[in-house]
């Protein structure tokens, strides 16, 4: 379950983002399931770069041996989990506008 969180907070972010950019340009409004497929994308893709940019987190993490985390909060990778949110937000955004600005999902 920990290596697919990841991939869950960047699909949201992509959603987020693209619906973000949807409402500022007109050509990017997630209304076709093609252009939502290309945010949830673009969120996972954005995400996943910037964690590995920054070198905060991968797109899956291995899951943290229980007697080490015996804290809750100390499972929780805030830098990573910052990273994947606003790599998420602007690759969704960002691929979402590509793709509408090329006429994908009209």
């Amino acid at each position: 379950m920990d290596a697919l969180t990841p991939v869950a907070v960047q699909a949201i972010a992509g959603l987020l983002g693209g619906g973000i950019a949807g409402n500022l340009m007109d050509v990017a409004a997630i209304r076709t399931p093609p252009k939502v497929l290309v945010s949830l994308i673009g969120g996972v893709a954005g995400g996943a770069l910037a964690g590995l940019a920054l070198g905060v987190g991968a797109v899956a993490v291995v899951a943290p041996d229980p007697a080490v985390t015996a804290d809750v909060t100390s499972r929780v990778n805030f830098a990573g989990l910052g990273a994947w949110v606003g790599g998420g937000l602007i690759g969704g955004g960002l691929l979402t506008t590509v793709s509408g600005a090329i006429g994908l999902g009209r």
